[in-house]
């Protein structure tokens, strides 16, 4: 009998902590337009980073329901609930030529706003900070 062989299942790098405080209530899988995204919200493998906020548009709960980056403070959030494969790459004409994705959005639930932007690598925008609100995220200022 041979011994059992050593196998890597994923690639080498840094894991990032979870976003959330507590249960995730709710989430809601959505029709993701990555065209617009960057090195903030993707890491150099082409993982989205679990925390991204995202924008929900049409009715949550009722149908297909459509996200992308959070524009303005008048639109409904959600936080991108695991990081997902969505390109080869996070390069501008990757993930500008990349398809559509689902992913898993929650947004009844309660993030810490420094691991966010920690796994981020920036601040989060007031656009974003009321967005968030307005999709029942409850954003923690906690260390």
């Amino acid at each position: 009998m041979s011994p059992l062989g050593k196998r890597e299942v994923n690639p080498g790098g840094e894991l990032a902590p979870s976003p959330f405080v507590g249960p995730v209530d709710h989430t809601e899988q959505i029709l993701l337009d990555v065209s617009t995204f960057d090195t903030e919200e993707v890491d150099a493998d082409g993982y989205i980073k679990a925390g991204t906020p995202v924008q929900l548009t049409g009715a949550v709960g009722t149908g297909p329901v459509k996200g992308a980056l959070v524009t303005n403070a008048d639109q409904q959030a959600g936080v991108v609930f695991e990081g997902i494969k969505i390109a080869a790459s996070n390069a501008p004409a990757v993930l500008a030529a990349a398809p559509n994705v689902e992913v898993a959005v929650a947004h009844m639930c309660a993030i810490n706003r420094h691991r966010v932007e920690d796994i981020l690598g920036r601040a989060l925008s007031a656009a974003e900070l009321s967005a968030l609100n307005r999709g029942n995220v409850r954003v923690i200022s906690a260390t």
